[in-house]
């Protein structure tokens, strides 16, 4: 309204920014998007609200299917060091959904468990989350069925996204019998660290 003065209005600005750039993201209007993350970037530069941009400029190249233009654009996250947490989760799982666009799978695999190893206390465990289900279906379509079940095993452990609804997936794939005893063990006290090792090396 009226009382907003110029300061505060540009103190929110980068919020609005955020909803116009999903809903042209989600509609699939990427020139305009990427036109709002142009804008953002130019008028905050590399302010800790604003890492938002950077991703999503991944995220669309990915959709584009520039996949080394977005692997670009991901791999400049890192070089911020104001946003490292949560930023550098997305950044990490987003490399391996470009990998994983492209069909090298055990890439992709391989930026996933990074996910969930390095970064699952960040958002929550949302991006640990959703990079264990993806790192699943990669080993699925590899054909390597024990390490998928193997990551699903590892995911119920994981006190840092076991209550997540992602986990749900893990527990269906898992069956209830298995889910049972996993709860038991963790209950015992039980702690494990199952590590799911693919050679990187054979094949994609």
């Amino acid at each position: 309204g009226k009382d907003a003065t110029p300061e505060l209005v540009n103190e929110m600005m980068p919020t609005a920014s955020v909803a116009v750039g999903l809903a042209l993201r989600k509609s699939g209007e990427w020139d305009e998007a990427m036109k709002v993350i142009t804008e953002t970037q130019e008028r905050y530069g590399w302010d800790l609200s604003v890492s938002w941009a950077q991703l999503m400029k991944g995220d669309i190249l990915i959709q584009q299917k520039k996949y080394d233009e977005a692997r670009e654009q991901l791999k400049m996250v890192f070089n911020i060091p104001a946003w490292r947490g949560a930023p550098y989760a997305e950044a990490t799982y987003r490399l391996g959904q470009a990998a994983e666009a492209e069909g090298s799978l055990r890439k992709a695999f391989g930026m996933y468990q990074r996910t969930y190893f390095q970064y699952k206390g960040y958002a929550n465990g949302y991006w640990a989350a959703e990079a264990y289900l993806a790192s699943a279906r990669c080993l699925r379509e590899l054909g390597l069925l024990n390490e998928e079940r193997n990551t699903y095993r590892a995911m119920l452990f994981d006190k840092y996204v076991n209550k997540l609804p992602q986990a749900d997936v893990a527990r269906t794939a898992l069956g209830p019998d298995e889910v049972f005893e996993i709860v038991g063990l963790i209950g015992s006290g039980t702690e494990t660290n199952i590590t799911v090792i693919i050679d990187e090396e054979a094949g994609e």
